[in-house]
């Protein structure tokens, strides 16, 4: 495949200083963690500043610092729901197509929605596991998506606000460590 059918895109990566080195000597890890916005990979913000507030305001006790990544990736291999409207449209297709399923789910079943903070976890676990299986099922190396940095419903956090431009942050979720092709560290290393 040649560059011109390519996508390059210049990355933001926030991470504690410890981990600088080993990123640096040896690349990324996928995140296998189940509550992650976009499913399991490896996350980067398109502004530098977001990336250092992320550490900031997740890893409290640890020194911030950024990474600067190159990502190039086929066209095909994308999921854009952030500016792709046809992206858009098959992906809320695949996730109205699914709904009967989750339903049914019996980890959905035993969620207590009307707790809060259990309602939020049940959702981000299925987020997080139907981004995975359309990215798994579509060959998707790299997820583009605009979030909600405010949870609110069942359906708006499902449906509405992957979508949703008030309150909102753009990220990029690298499901392959392939299309990673040059890291450097910025700020904070």
């Amino acid at each position: 495949m040649s560059l011109s059918h390519n996508d390059r895109y210049i990355l933001y990566h926030g991470t504690a200083k410890k981990y600088v080195k080993g990123i640096l000597k040896g690349g990324f890890n996928i995140s296998t963690s189940d509550t992650h916005w976009m499913g399991k990979g490896v996350y980067f913000y398109d502004e530098e500043n977001r990336a250092y507030s992320f550490v900031k305001k997740v890893r409290k006790n640890a020194t911030p610092s950024v990474l600067r990544a190159v990502l190039e990736v086929s066209k095909e291999k994308i999921l854009n729901l952030v500016t792709n409207e046809e992206d858009k449209k098959k992906f809320a297709n695949f996730i109205q197509a699914q709904e009967p399923t989750l339903n049914n789910s019996i980890r959905i079943k035993n969620c207590n929605m009307y707790n809060e903070k259990e309602r939020d976890k049940c959702i981000f676990l299925i987020k997080c596991a139907i981004f995975d299986y359309y990215c798994n099922l579509n060959e998707i190396e790299l997820a583009i998506c605009e979030h909600n940095t405010h949870p609110g419903s069942y359906k708006q956090l499902v449906m509405t606000s992957l979508f949703i431009k008030q309150d909102s942050e753009v990220q990029y979720c690298a499901k392959t460590l392939e299309i990673i092709k040059k890291i450097e560290s910025l700020r904070g290393a």
